[in-house]
């Protein structure tokens, strides 16, 4: 089923669950995430950034969403398709207009009030095409500078998400409380003081970037105190990484297509350990 983002999350919040969100870089990781979503029965978000056009090797966004909708159709679990972090007007409305079933607009770089202008206008672009709009508020950086400590300062403030959601009408929000994208340098701290008091002033689904690295205590405990859907992407691509570094001394025994097939398997099964720990495992009930 190819469908909202917004059904999907509402759900995982009232049975307290969350989704995963992956972006892929090209079709064959699509089809493979669609495949082992099915079989786990776990609904899905594919999450896409507007650079990946190069690495998918198509044209458009509207040939990305002709491919993820037809294989989507053909499976009874709901998959939604997210533009990812577009900090660009101009994309979300090519994504709009592709047929996306979700955009994130980006604004977490930007002032308090920049990030609230553009916001309302995507959300006001997004309304007429019944799209599910992510907004951000709060920063989550990069994991490389985490040991700096400067992650801190952009930890999402209460007052400013309650605000943030009265004034722009998003569907759902992405807040930072010590994750970050990529390798964490360091080991990662989150500040569930801060969920449950983001969690108890919202009611829409709430988002967590980063989540590679940091943890599967941290990140069920997360879900556990109001976290609805959870970014994934550098622990899949390390998985894959990691079959080629730790079999070196038999990969030119190896044909091509055995590597390949042993790398799909590692990102498979780490995928699968995200499913387990997002509890979305067994959520679609044929």
């Amino acid at each position: 089923m190819y469908v909202s983002m917004k059904q999907m999350l509402e759900r995982a919040k009232n049975e307290k669950y969350a989704i995963p969100a992956v972006d892929f870089t090209n079709f064959k990781m699509a089809s493979i995430l669609m495949k082992t979503a099915n079989r786990m029965k776990s609904p899905l978000i594919l999450a896409y950034l507007g650079f990946f056009l190069n690495m998918t090797r198509v044209d458009n966004l509207s040939e990305v969403v002709e491919f993820i909708r037809y294989q989507a159709l053909k499976y009874d679990i709901p998959i939604a398709l997210n533009l990812d972090h577009s900090k660009e007007l101009e994309e979300i409305k090519a994504a709009l207009d592709a047929g996306f079933t979700s955009v994130m607009y980006d604004g977490s770089s930007l002032s308090y009030n920049e990030n609230v202008k553009n916001t309302k206008e995507v959300v006001k672009m997004a309304n007429i095409y019944n799209v599910t709009v992510e907004g951000e508020i709060g920063h989550v950086g990069e994991g490389s500078n985490y040991n700096k400590g400067g992650y801190k300062d952009y930890l999402t403030k209460i007052d400013d998400a309650k605000r943030f959601v009265e004034e722009t009408g998003v569907d759902t929000l992405a807040i930072a409380i010590g994750t970050a994208h990529g390798v964490y340098e360091g080991s990662a701290k989150l500040d569930f003081d801060r969920l449950r008091a983001i969690r108890n002033v919202l009611e829409l689904p709430l988002v967590l970037h980063g989540g590679s690295g940091t943890g599967k205590d941290n990140l069920t405990k997360a879900v556990n105190n109001g976290i609805q859907k959870i970014n994934i992407f550098t622990d899949l691509m390390n998985s894959k990484k990691e079959v080629l570094l730790n079999s070196q001394y038999k990969l030119e025994d190896m044909q091509y297509l055995e590597i390949e097939d042993e790398m799909e398997k590692a990102m498979i099964n780490k995928f699968e350990e995200y499913i387990k720990i997002c509890g979305s495992e067994n959520k679609i009930v044929n």
